[in-house]
């Protein structure tokens, strides 16, 4: 993974070059926009040309996600990079778990579709103009979790639905 960070190419550019333009393309914030700049970095990552040194190898199926939500919030104060909020949700196997065991997803597959519908099922519940929590009080739930709600989860999560 270390070799795919520092030293890949990608053709005649870089990764780094190839990721810096996909996180700086125009149109921050906008929700196409930004569900085909997710789709972008997710294939540096996850290629489907299987010539690529480090085809299947990368473990970052999910980070691009984390990747997006760690940026929006270290420059919150300054305005960059204010993606959208459903590509900033971290759909890994914990929160799966929590929605599929919370009835919310009914898949809890890794394909690209299936992660960005938990994405965007996390987002509408946990980041609002209140706040932002993303993924976090679902991820901390599933690994903690008995194997039922507590009263106080169930509460909020009636009060977040539709």
């Amino acid at each position: 993974m270390l070799r795919f960070l520092v030293g890949e190419r990608n053709g005649d550019e870089s990764v780094w070059s190839e990721i810096t333009q996909i996180l700086e393309d125009p149109a921050v914030g906008d929700r196409a926009a930004d569900l085909c700049r997710l789709r972008r970095l997710y294939r540096v990552f996850n290629p489907l040309d299987s010539s690529r040194p480090y085809n299947g190898e990368a473990y970052l199926t999910v980070k691009a996600f984390l990747i997006f939500r760690e940026l929006r919030i270290q420059f919150r104060d300054s305005g960059k990079y204010q993606y959208h909020p459903i590509i900033c949700c971290t759909p890994d196997r914990h929160v799966r778990r929590a929605l599929k065991a919370l009835r919310l997803l009914d898949n809890t597959s890794h394909d690209m579709n299936n992660l960005i519908h938990a994405s965007e099922i996390v987002a509408k519940h946990f980041c609002t103009d209140r706040y932002e929590l993303y993924d976090l009080p679902l991820f901390f739930w599933n690994r903690e979790r008995k194997p039922d709600l507590n009263s106080e989860t169930r509460r909020f999560l009636n009060l977040t639905r539709d």
